[in-house]
């Protein structure tokens, strides 16, 4: 009775790139961002595609006054959530250091929820969804952190159902 061999274990990309040179590596590195570079083009375009089919679906469910809809493939939805603009940063850090609001500062920005927070407070309201209805309200007067104005950030909520 013959013996079946066993087939030999194929080896990981990561033990492949143990046994590589820096200089191999160098190369391999280069290979796959010339591989790349048609691929991000292709998504980048693409992308944009769909960021336009997105705006057009936005201002068509405005259009009929619809916050959701779906298909048989997917559905959509529009979020929507309060975002701040610096105008003043002099006016804002001062406020924020001043009453001890350092937690609305990021690495970079001012830290979005921990500023809805400050703009719940401020104005006496209990949630963002409160934030979003005074938004609605023309008459209601929120009161912003120094320095800061508000931005409503519209973005598009897409899921693909399972058929």
């Amino acid at each position: 009775m013959a013996k079946s061999k066993t087939p030999a274990k194929e080896e990981t990309f990561e033990e492949k790139i143990e046994k590589l040179t820096v200089g191999e590596l160098i190369d391999a590195l280069e290979e796959r961002r010339q591989k790349r570079k048609p691929l991000d083009a292709e998504s980048a375009r693409i992308k944009g595609e769909y960021d336009q089919i997105a705006q057009a679906i936005i201002e068509k469910l405005d259009a009929t006054n619809v916050l959701k809809q779906g298909t048989s493939k997917a559905a959509v939805s529009i979020s929507e959530t309060v975002v701040p603009v610096m105008k003043d940063p002099d006016a804002f850090v001062k406020w924020a250091v001043r009453t001890k609001n350092v937690h609305l500062f990021t690495s970079n920005c001012i830290s979005s929820p921990s500023w809805r927070e400050s703009v719940a407070i401020l104005s006496k309201l209990n949630s963002e969804k409160d934030l979003l209805d005074a938004l609605k309200d023309e008459k209601r007067k929120l009161t912003l952190p120094p320095g800061t104005e508000l931005f409503k950030k519209r973005s598009l909520n897409h899921s693909s159902l399972k058929g």
